[in-house]
């Protein structure tokens, strides 16, 4: 019944959402984390549909799974909670939510790609890096203002010849329409 509702509510095709068995990249599991609001049984479809919403592959494959006694849900009660999610999900995205993020720029003859390939060589693993503007945007989720700035010092410092600059990145320009171009760039990443 659930599954059902999911794909009612949801752009998802997917046959069992609430299967623990996922993986994904460390960038793409970093953003979408990053992003999800939900904490309860329904977490699973909000980052599903996050996912879609930005443009990454989805793929169901078979596995054989062990079913284990004991589980937790409580019929009623957990029913209500998990409905209330996913129509939280489905029309609650808030897209002025911020990810930080690190904007660098080519000093001279470094074109785009040289930029992001110098970028995504010193940061993190993990942190997704994309072609963006003039030169690479560097996604930081979990990383706060003050550590987004110490990472563009410590890049700059390691980097000189980048312009390499903290700054926040509202949600909303990788969810809405405009968001085009980024969305895919993320896809791939």
């Amino acid at each position: 019944a659930f599954n059902a509702m999911v794909r009612a509510v949801t752009p998802l095709s997917i046959n069992d959402t609430q299967c623990g068995f996922k993986a994904f990249r460390a960038p793409t599991a970093k953003l979408l984390f990053h992003l999800g609001r939900l904490d309860g049984w329904a977490f699973d479809v909000e980052v599903l549909t996050l996912a879609h919403r930005i443009g990454y592959s989805i793929s169901e494959v078979p596995v054989h799974w062990t079913a284990m006694e004991g589980s937790h849900i409580r019929p009623m009660s957990d029913a209500v909670t998990m409905a209330a999610d996913l129509f939280r999900t489905s029309w609650r995205w808030q897209p002025h939510r911020v990810v930080a993020a690190i904007q660098a720029v080519g000093r001279g003859r470094l074109d785009v790609r040289d930029t992001v390939d110098l970028v995504r060589g010193h940061v993190g693993v993990g942190w997704p890096v994309v072609a963006w503007e003039d030169g690479a945007l560097g996604l930081l989720p979990f990383v706060g203002p003050t550590g987004a700035q110490q990472v563009a010092s410590r890049l700059q410092h390691r980097l000189p010849d980048l312009h390499i600059e903290a700054r926040p990145l509202n949600v909303g320009a990788i969810l809405s329409a405009s968001g085009t171009t980024l969305r895919a760039a993320l896809a791939v990443a």
